[in-house]
């Protein structure tokens, strides 16, 4: 077993590593002699638990019993089904984690982060003058959707100020834009009007802010409310926006303050493409950088990558929770098929004796099963309670936004689990009770 491990590792290392991008683990055997000890010590460890109970357990009985054939060998004992059900417990904690994280990439695919990053590209530039000739580029490609200038940008660059209210203060993400940047990033107005094109008046004093600032400020009516930014600026609401998950889903939303701002302000260019030309339109982009700005690195940035980030997370945790979810469910099925056996040639004797006295196969299997289907029911209870625990803590330790695991997660999971079990024992309970009864209660 040892060394199969040791060789499974030869491949499962490197294709853990691999579904890390900022990962890089090799697995070597020629430079860390504490590796060998590890080795060692596992072996001599697990040697030592495993040969412990049946040591104790077979030196426990005394000769004289033992020659007169009164002790009892073989056969399933209490420890016996502690350790199945253990075994059964884990299989179904690793099925019920893979089902809620398989549940939870659903649900952070579909989730509205109240704004669209999909086809969307971001380039950074350090002044107006670079800003403007290399907006003419992207004026003139008829594939691209979409673009507009901002000061900050929702994935880099937002600042974070106490902004005040009567007598209450509280942090907020503010983000400067210009004209279009709302639309293109599929802002969400739900009350109010937008910011409008070339007015003093809104770049000076009005704000558009997100349905979080009105709740942590308990406004009933929101807009023209007066703000003091920065203790003497004061601004006034003249919009409310959907809640956006600036941060991804890693952290709490922050009340979010929205500001209009003149095109010598910006430092972002956002250009929107439709997702089948995004590759070819960044090509493009990176290439015209090259000939207009031969001695800066190319800037741009696909805003999607929050969103990639997660989906890794959720896919690779899926695939760690699947593997170890089959792996632990096959050598339970493996101790529940070996239990079973021991269990059926024992009783052999007594199941031919039912059916001389008339009973079914049906009565005969339920008596088999009865005993590993407790153990199978014992084995869900713990496995769901200890998987509900863990998937909240796993959860919790990795978003903050994120679904519950639900009902259909654990019957489904149990449900797969009784299935396979019972399909790893019905053939052998069933074989075992249409034996002939002459045969078995012949059998020494």
């Amino acid at each position: 077993s040892l060394v199969a491990g040791v060789i499974i590792a030869l491949f499962l290392v490197p294709a853990y590593s691999e579904m890390w991008p900022f990962l890089d683990i090799r697995l070597s055997f020629d430079q860390n002699i504490n590796f060998y000890l590890f080795l060692i010590g596992v072996l001599t460890f697990t040697g030592v638990i495993a040969g412990s109970y049946p040591a104790f357990y077979v030196t426990s009985f005394e000769p004289a019993s033992i020659l007169k054939g009164t002790s009892k060998f073989g056969g399933v004992n209490k420890m016996t089904n502690v350790l199945l059900t253990l075994q059964f417990s884990i299989s179904l904690i690793a099925i019920i984690l893979g089902v809620v994280f398989y549940q939870n990439a659903i649900y952070q695919k579909e989730l509205d982060y109240g704004y669209d990053l999909k086809g969307a590209i971001s380039v950074y530039f350090d002044d107006i003058d670079s800003y403007k000739s290399y907006e003419n580029v992207v004026r003139s490609n008829p594939q691209i959707l979409s673009f507009a200038g901002s000061e900050y940008q929702i994935d880099r660059g937002y600042r974070n100020d106490p902004i005040k209210n009567a007598d209450k203060e509280y942090d907020a993400d503010i983000l400067h834009i210009g004209d279009n940047f709302f639309e293109t990033m599929d802002f969400k107005l739900l009350d109010g009007r937008g910011f409008r094109k070339d007015s003093e008046t809104d770049m000076k004093e009005s704000v558009i802010v997100s349905q979080e600032m009105v709740r942590v400020f308990g406004w009933e009516e929101p807009l023209g409310q007066k703000l003091i930014w920065m203790d003497t600026v004061p601004l006034y609401v003249v919009g409310v926006m959907q809640d956006a998950y600036t941060d991804g889903l890693w952290a709490p939303i922050s009340p979010l303050m929205l500001r209009y701002v003149p095109e010598e302000d910006y430092h972002y260019l956002t250009i929107k493409a439709s997702s089948a030309d995004l590759i070819k339109i960044n090509e493009y982009l990176e290439s015209e950088w090259k000939t207009m700005f031969p001695d800066k690195m190319y800037t741009g940035q696909f805003m999607d990558e929050e969103l990639s980030e997660a989906s890794l997370v959720n896919a690779n945790v899926l695939k760690m929770f699947g593997f170890l979810g089959v792996i632990a469910t096959f050598m339970s099925v493996i101790g529940l098929f070996s239990i079973v056996s021991l269990n059926i040639l024992k009783r052999m004797k007594e199941v031919g004796v039912r059916k001389v006295l008339g009973a079914s196969v049906g009565h005969l299997m339920t008596i088999l099963n009865k005993n590993f289907i407790i153990i199978l029911l014992i084995a869900s209870v713990i496995g769901s309670i200890l998987s509900y625990m863990m998937a909240g803590a796993f959860m919790e330790m990795i978003w903050t936004y994120h679904v519950d695991p639900g009902v259909m997660s654990f019957a489904s999971s149990i449900l797969l689990l009784l299935v396979i079990a019972m399909a790893t024992i019905s053939i052998k309970v069933y074989k075992a009770a249409t034996a002939s009864p002459t045969e078995t209660i012949r059998t020494e």
